[in-house]
């Protein structure tokens, strides 16, 4: 296995004289990262700047240059500068949790995530669930009692499954025409009053849906390696795998399940689920990457099925799955724990603790 040791820049601490000692008494570093500089307003780069990143002082050492910044155009610019000094490589910082720094929405600060709604702070948000004669006559009732309503969450609005060891959720994501009759009606009543409603989706369909025949003939589904339809096995019922990595699959998705058959019914927001549960045994991506190595891009895929302007969402993702990138595109998390392990390391991802998908 193949060792590669990056030093890290520590701003005032890993400057130009601290890593030359370093290189020439120790060693063994394959990467040094030079501590952060902000690109001026003018685009001019400052003594200071030149002392740490100009080229003829890091020549001999194996030097990154990081930059940071929240503008494009500067982080272009100092990529151009640095490139015509020799620099093969440029970092943007993207971590830095100091707090001067993330309130200019820089570091870390570029990935925080969107603002929550305004509507969330106008009331309760009631999860209920059980059709529309229960979940709606619970709004009612608490308004009735003069308790203020922003939002319900009906999880099984597109109907549920009975197993042996208890109700679940029926995964095909349009409204459940026997529990809730006439659902964009009562969403239009809600939002008359005030109220936001919430669903629940994730990325998978049932095979015995409706939406699974109509992915079957579109061929959206990973497949095996013999070429059939990789299907999991979610507790006595089975799932196709919509491979996001498939441009047709991914639009289709988006566009059709997710903003015809909810958002253009008036759906406001959903939990967005299972965004860790990538298979990596004997799946086949239609990008032909190993799932091994999609894995922790497969959150990121899957967050930005959702538009984000129209709707708001909320995820359950493994720890390990590129959690930067996805937090800067869900509104909120969810709470939780709940451990699963396609291998032999376990992650761990959150839902809420009383539901079960």
């Amino acid at each position: 296995m193949i060792q590669t040791i990056d030093f890290a820049p520590l701003d005032g601490i890993t400057k130009i004289v601290f890593r030359q000692v370093w290189s020439q008494f120790f060693g063994g570093v394959n990467r040094y990262f030079i501590p952060f500089f902000s690109p001026t307003p003018h685009h001019l780069m400052t003594p200071k700047d030149l002392r740490e990143v100009g080229y003829i002082h890091n020549a001999n050492l194996p030097s990154v240059p990081q930059v940071m910044t929240k503008s494009a155009d500067d982080f272009l610019w100092a990529c151009d500068v640095l490139k015509d000094m020799g620099y093969t490589e440029v970092n943007l910082n993207l971590g830095c949790p100091s707090g001067t720094v993330t309130g200019k929405n820089k570091g870390a600060g570029l990935l925080r995530q969107p603002e929550l709604p305004e509507w969330i702070y106008n009331g309760l948000i009631i999860g209920a669930q059980g059709g529309n004669e229960r979940s709606f006559g619970i709004v009612d009732k608490s308004l009735e009692h003069g308790i203020k309503v922003s939002g319900l969450w009906c999880q099984d609005w597109c109907g549920k499954r009975v197993t042996s060891f208890g109700k679940r959720l029926q995964w095909d994501w349009h409204f459940h025409k026997e529990m809730y009759p006439d659902l964009p009606k009562h969403i239009e009543e809600l939002h008359a009053r005030g109220i936001k409603f919430l669903g629940y989706i994730n990325p998978y369909l049932v095979n015995d849906g409706e939406l699974y025949a109509e992915g079957k003939k579109r061929g959206v589904f990973a497949k095996k390696a013999d070429g059939s339809d990789y299907l999991v096995d979610f507790g006595e019922f089975y799932c196709g795998v919509v491979d996001f990595t498939n441009p047709e699959a991914y639009n289709w998705f988006k566009d059709e399940v997710i903003k015809k058959y909810t958002l253009d019914i008036g759906i406001d927001g959903w939990m967005a689920d299972f965004g860790e549960y990538l298979p990596t045994d004997d799946l086949v991506l239609a990008n032909g990457v190993s799932p091994m190595i999609e894995h922790n891009h497969w959150p990121v895929l899957w967050a930005t099925t959702t538009p984000s302007k129209r709707a708001a969402s909320w995820g359950r993702w493994s720890t390990s799955c590129g959690p930067a990138a996805r937090a800067a595109r869900n509104t909120a998390p969810c709470c939780g724990p709940v451990t699963r392990a396609w291998i032999s390391a376990a992650t761990t991802a959150c839902a809420p603790s009383s539901a079960r998908h």
